[in-house]
C-alpha cells in the first residue's frame, strides 16, 4: 500500500543531513497531525492506494472536505434523531440514554398514538396529558387541551406543567434559542457534542435557506383564534379579571401589529398563541409566581420585550411575590430589541424595582445588563446605524460588580469588551470598520487576572460555563488583532493553550474559526515591521512559521488570511533586501547579513509550504480551479527563487501537477457531458495567467543553471554522476511539461521559451520530440516580442540563433534527401511550414533589434543636441 522512498542511500552523511526533507514532529505541540505529517515525508503513496476520504481523519482528506464531511455527519445524526422521535417510540431514546440502563415495561408509544388512544377512549384526558408532557410534545398537548378535552377540569399542577412546556418551546414552533440546529423543537433528544460544535455554522446555513422562504406564515397552532378570543371573557371569574384581560388583549393586538413583524431573529413570540391563550383562560390558577415566571421568560426568550415588560408590570400590580433571579435576568437580556432610547431607562427601572423589593442584585443580573448594552451597540454598529455611547454606563455596572464583592465572570468581561470595542466613535475614519475605544490595556488586565484565577482554580469544561463566557477569548483576540498588538495576542493564546489545554472555551466551530483568524491577523499585522526585521529577523519568521504550522488548516481555506499572510512576507522581503550592509570587514555586519539571509531562507520555506498545502487541499475533489491565493503567491516565490533552487523547482513541479490534474478533470467532464454547455464550465486556461506561467517556469532556471555548470568531471565517481543525471532528468521533465502546457493553453512567451527550448534541445534527457519542438516554435512565432530590454534581446539572440541554424540545417538536409528519392507531398508542406516558422522568428528578432537600435540612436542624438 505504501512504498518507502529512497533518500539517496549512497550519499554521504553530510549531504544527507544537508538535503534531508524529513519533517520532524513538533516538540511543543506534538499532536497527531504533526506526527502523521512527519511520517508522510518519509513515504510515498502508490497509485493502488484507495482515497478513503474519511470525515474524521485529519490527513487522508483535505481540510475543507473534512469540515464539510463533519458538518454533513452532524446534520445527518440530527435528522436521524428527529426521525426516531417522529416515527419510533420515544422510550427507546430515553432508555438508551440512562446509565445504568433501566428496563421499562411500558407499551411503546408516540404522541400521535397517545392522542389516538385518548380520542378512542382507551386513556383518560389526564393520563394522556401526563404522557404527552413526559414526551415533551407541546403541539399534541395543546391539541388535547383545546380540542379533544376542552371542558376537562385540569389540576393546577398540570396547567403549570403545560404552560412551562408551551413557553419553553414557543408553543411548539421552536426558535433559535432552543437549539441552533433545530427549526422545530425537540427537547426529548439532546444533541451530541459534534452537533453542538457545528451548531452555529448549520444555523447560518438554515438562516440562508429560510431567507428564501416566506416568514409571514402564521403558526399552524393558531386555529380558531377568533373563537378563543370570544370565549376568553366567559372563562374569567370576576369583572376585574375580565377588565384586566381585555386590556391585555388589546395591548397584545396592538403589539402584534408593531413589534412581532419587527422581531429580532428568525422566530418571535406568538402573542395570541397557545401559551398566551392558556395563561388567559386559566388566569385564576396560573396567576402565581411560577405562572408569571414561565410566561415572562417565554416572551423574553423569543424576542418580544414589550410583551415581557407588560406581563412584568401586571405581575407587579397584582402584588405577586418576588420572582426568581433568572426571570429578571432574562427580562433584562431581551431589552436590546427595544428602541435605543428606551433601553437604559428600562434597565434602571428594573434595577430600582429590585432594590425596592430588597432583592440583592446578583452577578447574573449585572451580566444580563452588560449583555443587553453590548448587543444593542453591536447591532447598531454592524448595520451602520447611529447609536449612543453607553461606555460609562457599562463601566459603572462592571465596577458595581467589584464593589458588591463579586468576582467578574468571563461573560461580564466579554460583554464589557464588546460594548467598548463596537461603540463607534466620531473620530473613526473607516465606515465599514468603525474603531471604538482602545481596549488593549483592559484586555491585558483581564488576562493577568485570569492567569491568577486559573492558577488557584483550574477551569474544566464541566464547570457550567455560559454562552457569554465562551465569547471572551474570541472578542479579546479580535481586539488584539484590530489594534495591532501581537504581544497581547500571544498572551491570550498562551492563556488558552500555552500551559494547559483550555480550548473548550472555543465552544463551537464558529468561535474557533473567528479566534484563529484574529490570532493569525494579530501576529502578521506588526506595527513596526522594519524595526523587527532590523532587530531579529530570524526570531520573527520563526514565530510566524510556528503560527502557520499550528493553524495552517484554517488559513488555507480563508482567502483573506492567505492574502494578508502573503502580503506580510512580501513586505518582509522588501525590507530585508532594501538596505544590505556591504562592510564585510565588520563582524557585526557579517552576523547581521547572515541572520538576514537565514531569515529569508526560512520565509521562503514557509511560503513554499503554504503553496504545497494550497495545492494539495482543494475545496472539493471536483474543483477545477486553482486557489485564488496561488496567483498572488507565485510572484513572491519567483522573486526569491534564488534562496533555494531545489525548493523552487519543487514548487514549479507541484503547480504543474495540479494544472494537469485540472485538465484531466475537465477532459473527463467533457467526455461525459459532451460539448453541451461548455461555455458555462470554468476553463483551465484561466487557471494560471501568462505572466504567472512565465514566473513559475523561470523558477526552474536557477536549479538548471547549477546542474549544467556543476556536471561532475570525475567519471569514476558514479554516485555523483547518478545524482546529477537524476536531478537533470527531473528538472527537464518539469520544463518539458511546462512547454507542452503553455503550447496547449497559448501562454508561451518570449521571456522564457527560447532558453527553455535551447535547454531541452541541448540536454535531451526527456521524451521531448522534434514535433513538440516545432509546435512550441509555431506558438512562439505567433507571440509579440515586447517589454524586453536590449540586454534581454541580445541574450535571446545568443541562445536562439544557434538553435534556429541547427533546425534550418536539418530542414535543408531533409530537402536534399528527398530530392534524390521519392518526394512525399505532405513532407514538402511540413518543410515549407517549418521554413516559414524560422523566417518569422528571425523577422521578429530583427525587427525588435532595429527598433531598439533606432531608439538608441535617437536618444544619443538628443543627448548630443542637448
Amino acid at each position: 500500500m505504501i512504498g518507502v522512498s529512497n533518500r539517496c542511500p549512497f550519499a554521504s552523511i553530510a549531504d544527507q543531513s544537508k538535503e534531508a526533507d524529513v519533517l520532524p514532529p513538533f516538540k511543543k505541540h506534538r499532536d497527531s497531525l504533526s506526527v502523521l505529517r512527519a511520517l508522510a515525508s518519509c513515504v510515498t503513496p502508490t497509485a493502488e492506494t484507495p482515497d478513503f476520504r474519511l470525515g474524521g481523519d485529519p490527513w487522508l482528506g483535505s481540510m475543507p472536505n473534512t469540515r464539510n464531511f463533519l458538518l454533513a455527519r452532524a446534520k445527518g445524526r440530527l435528522a436521524a434523531r428527529l426521525a426516531i422521535r417522529d416515527y419510533f417510540p420515544n422510550d427507546i431514546v430515553a432508555v438508551a440514554k440512562e446509565i445504568p440502563r433501566v428496563d421499562r415495561w411500558l407499551p411503546l408509544q408516540t404522541p400521535d398514538s397517545v392522542l389516538k388512544r385518548v380520542s378512542d377512549g382507551e386513556l383518560s384526558a389526564n393520563e394522556g396529558m401526563d404522557r404527552l408532557l413526559l414526551l415533551m410534545a407541546p403541539i399534541h398537548a395543546w391539541k388535547l387541551h383545546a380540542d379533544l378535552a376542552p371542558n376537562e377540569e385540569w389540576s393546577s399542577e398540570v396547567l403549570h406543567r403545560l404552560l412551562d412546556l408551551l413557553c419553553a418551546t414557543n408553543s411548539g414552533s421552536g426558535g433559535a434559542h432552543n437549539h441552533s440546529l433545530l427549526d422545530s423543537i425537540d427537547l426529548a433528544t439532546l444533541p451530541d457534542p459534534e452537533e453542538l460544535y457545528f451548531a452555529d455554522e448549520l444555523a447560518i446555513q438554515f438562516d440562508r435557506h429560510i431567507d428564501r422562504m416566506s416568514l409571514g406564515q402564521r403558526n399552524p397552532l393558531n386555529v380558531s383564534q377568533q373563537q378563543a378570543q370570544q370565549n376568553t371573557a366567559t372563562d374569567l371569574d370576576t369583572s376585574e379579571d375580565e377588565g384586566s384581560s381585555s386590556e391585555s388583549e388589546s395591548d397584545a393586538n396592538e403589539n402584534t401589529e408593531t413589534d412581532v413583524n419587527q422581531s429580532v431573529g428568525r422566530c418571535s413570540w406568538e402573542v395570541q398563541g397557545p401559551a398566551e391563550q392558556l395563561f388567559t383562560r386559566a388566569h385564576t390558577q396560573l396567576q402565581t409566581p411560577a405562572g408569571f415566571s414561565s410566561i415572562i421568560r417565554g416572551a423574553a426568550k423569543f424576542h418580544h420585550p414589550r410583551r415581557a415588560l407588560q406581563l412584568f408590570e401586571s405581575c407587579t400590580r397584582a402584588n405577586i411575590g418576588p420572582l426568581d433571579t433568572a426571570v429578571y435576568a432574562s427580562l433584562i437580556r431581551c431589552l436590546h430589541a427595544l428602541p435605543e432610547s428606551e433601553v437604559r431607562p428600562q434597565i434602571e427601572k428594573i434595577m430600582k424595582e429590585l432594590n425596592a423589593l430588597e432583592i440583592r442584585i446578583s452577578l447574573p443580573l449585572f451580566e444580563a445588563a452588560l449583555y443587553c448594552l453590548a448587543e444593542l451597540v453591536h447591532r447598531h454598529s454592524s448595520s451602520q446605524q447611529p447609536v449612543g455611547d453607553y461606555s460609562s454606563f457599562g463601566l459603572g455596572l462592571f465596577n458595581a460588580i467589584r464593589k458588591s464583592g463579586l468576582e467578574p465572570s468571563l461573560g461580564a468581561m466579554a460583554n464589557l469588551l464588546r460594548l467598548l470595542h463596537f461603540t463607534p466613535l466620531q473620530s473613526a475614519n473607516s465606515v465599514e470598520y468603525p474603531r471604538g475605544y482602545a481596549c488593549s490595556p483592559l484586555v491585558d488586565s483581564f488576562v493577568s487576572e485570569l492567569e491568577r484565577r486559573f492558577q488557584v482554580t483550574c477551569p474544566t469544561r464541566l464547570d457550567g460555563w455560559s454562552a457569554d463566557d465562551y465569547n471572551f477569548f474570541p472578542i479579546a483576540m479580535r481586539i488584539a488583532s484590530m489594534e495591532n498588538n501581537p504581544k497581547l495576542g500571544q498572551r491570550i493564546n498562551q492563556l488558552l493553550s500555552g500551559t494547559q489545554d483550555r480550548r473548550f472555551f472555543l465552544a463551537t466551530s464558529w468561535h474557533r474559526r473567528n479566534y484563529i483568524q484574529s490570532y493569525l491577523l494579530s501576529q502578521i499585522n506588526i506595527p513596526n515591521l522594519s524595526n523587527e526585521v532590523a532587530r531579529n529577523p530570524v526570531e520573527l519568521i520563526q514565530c510566524i512559521d510556528q503560527v502557520y504550522r499550528e493553524h495552517w488548516s484554517t488559513l488555507i481555506i480563508t482567502n483573506q488570511l492567505c492574502e494578508r499572510f502573503i502580503s506580510f512576507f512580501e513586505r518582509f522581503f522588501t525590507l530585508s533586501n532594501a538596505t544590505p550592509d556591504s562592510d564585510d570587514s565588520n563582524p557585526s555586519t557579517l552576523t547581521r547579513n547572515e541572520a538576514s539571509k537565514n531569515a529569508r531562507l526560512l520565509a521562503f520555506h514557509c511560503l513554499h509550504r503554504l503553496l504545497i498545502d494550497l495545492l494539495d487541499h482543494p475545496r472539493s475533489p471536483s474543483d477545477t480551479r486553482l486557489p485564488k491565493s496561488v496567483g498572488q503567491l507565485i510572484p513572491v516565490l519567483a522573486a526569491q527563487a534564488h534562496c533555494d533552487p531545489t525548493l523552487s523547482s519543487q514548487a514549479s513541479s507541484a503547480v504543474l501537477k495540479r494544472l494537469l490534474q485540472i485538465d484531466e478533470r475537465q477532459a473527463l467532464i467533457s467526455s461525459r457531458t459532451g460539448n453541451e454547455n461548455t461555455s458555462n464550465r470554468p476553463s483551465s486556461a484561466n487557471a494560471l495567467s501568462a505572466s504567472n506561467t512565465a514566473k513559475i517556469v523561470c523558477m526552474l532556471f536557477p536549479l538548471l543553471s547549477r546542474i549544467v555548470c556543476q556536471r561532475p568531471l570525475d567519471v569514476s565517481n558514479h554516485l555523483a554522476e547518478v545524482r546529477w543525471r537524476r536531478e537533470l532528468i527531473q528538472t527537464m521533465t518539469t520544463l518539458n511539461g511546462w512547454v507542452q502546457y503553455a503550447v496547449k493553453h497559448a501562454t508561451i512567451a518570449w521571456s522564457w521559451a527560447p532558453e527553455s527550448l535551447h535547454l531541452l534541445w541541448e540536454h535531451n534527457e526527456t521524451d521531448f520530440t522534434i514535433d513538440q519542438l516545432w509546435d512550441a516554435l509555431r506558438a512562439l512565432s505567433q507571440q509579440e516580442l515586447k517589454n524586453l530590454n536590449p540586454d534581454e534581446i541580445k541574450r535571446i539572440e545568443h541562445i536562439f540563433y544557434p538553435l534556429l541554424a541547427s533546425l534550418e540545417s536539418q530542414v535543408v538536409a531533409s530537402e536534399l534527401a528527398s530530392s534524390h528519392g521519392y518526394s512525399d507531398p505532405g513532407a514538402q508542406l511540413v518543410r515549407a511550414e517549418r521554413r516559414q516558422i524560422i523566417a518569422r522568428l528571425k523577422l521578429i528578432l530583427n525587427n525588435k533589434r532595429s527598433t531598439l537600435s533606432d531608439g538608441e540612436s535617437h536618444e544619443n542624438q538628443d543627448r548630443a543636441d542637448g
